[in-house]
């Protein structure tokens, strides 16, 4: 069986879509080494095909970081060989991630238990209501918690 690239090289349009990605991606790991970590990973490549370099910023402050540092940026590409008279940056700022829910907070069986003692020692007061709720909702079913008390529950027992 025949490697992809073995097979698109093959045709004359997609050798030249080939080797360009492939000069594309070696200008852009050295774009990358010349800038920190940072804003590196903010920034790519979009054409590289005329004698202005166009960068890709993910947002408008890596753009302005991107602006800032271009001069030393395209000095060093010129050292190395690069043929580029200008960089043009432009932000593309991309769509927001939809926030993930954060994972709920639970209380050991253990934990769950000693709220349960301390809300009967109250008896009916609103602190014992609010404490037996707690124990109720915060305990997970069947989890990996339960046999895992809270730190601060232990060194607290560990006290008295």
């Amino acid at each position: 069986m025949r490697k992809l690239q073995h097979i698109l090289s093959g045709q004359t349009e997609f050798g030249d879509l080939l080797a360009r990605r492939s000069r594309e991606l070696a200008l852009e790991r050295r774009v990358h080494a010349a800038l920190p970590a940072a804003l590196a990973a903010c920034v790519g490549v979009a054409d590289a095909r005329s004698e202005e370099l166009v960068l890709l910023a993910s947002s408008g402050a890596a753009g302005a970081l991107l602006r800032q540092r271009s001069p030393q940026l395209l000095a060093a590409l010129v050292h190395e060989g690069w043929k580029f008279t200008g960089i043009r940056v432009r932000v593309q700022v991309r769509s927001a991630q939809p926030k993930r829910n954060p994972d709920p907070k639970h209380i050991d069986n253990a934990s769950a238990e000693r709220l349960e003692a301390l809300a009967m020692q109250l008896g009916d007061a609103p602190l014992a209501q609010a404490l037996r709720r707690l124990a109720r909702s915060g305990s997970p079913s069947g989890s990996d918690f339960d046999d895992q008390p809270l730190q601060s529950v232990k060194d607290k027992d560990d006290e008295q």
